[in-house]
């Protein structure tokens, strides 16, 4: 058996994602950012200190995702990091219910020229595949700590007395 080559085990290892960000504001500010977004319910507090649980979304699943942030001050204004350490999703089970009728919907509908007794259920196989695209995909949104780190960026380039108190 030969040795696995330099560098296997890193590659089958999750790697913590960065997400990170050069704000032109200064340390203080973007500090003011982090508890404005975190504030408008954009991210909670975790029990740990300089830890942030920030709600995740990723077309059918959703989660919470826990990260490490940071606030560095450079010549050039402020880099914001954020290190993912822990995530969370959940499937929405109602969601993968109206796909897997909307699929059979749509299995219907093309299977009925191969057996003709179908031929009445056809369009009830095309109605049950529409629904379940207006009802699920049309709707898929995705979001994540990278939308977070923008948003608070955002937050941080606004003037003092220009940011929204509600901003959902």
């Amino acid at each position: 058996m030969s040795a696995d080559p330099a560098g296997a085990w890193d590659r089958l290892l999750p790697q913590m994602q960065r997400y990170e960000e050069i704000l032109d504001a200064s340390k203080e500010r973007v500090e003011r950012a982090m508890e404005e977004a975190i504030d408008a319910g954009f991210a909670e507090s975790s029990d740990r200190e300089g830890r942030l649980l920030v709600p995740v979304r990723a077309g059918i699943r959703a989660g919470v995702v826990e990260v490490d942030w940071s606030a560095e001050p450079l010549a050039e204004g402020t880099r914001l990091r954020l290190e993912v350490i822990e995530e969370v999703f959940r499937t929405s089970t109602a969601a993968v219910s109206i796909l897997a009728i909307g699929a059979a919907g749509g299995i219907m509908t093309v299977v009925w020229p191969l057996h003709p007794d179908l031929l009445g259920l056809a369009p009830l196989g095309a109605l049950l595949a529409l629904l379940a695209w207006l009802l699920v995909v049309s709707r898929l949104r995705s979001y994540g700590p990278e939308d977070f780190l923008s948003t608070v960026a955002d937050l941080a380039s606004e003037e003092e007395d220009s940011i929204p108190r509600d901003i959902r």
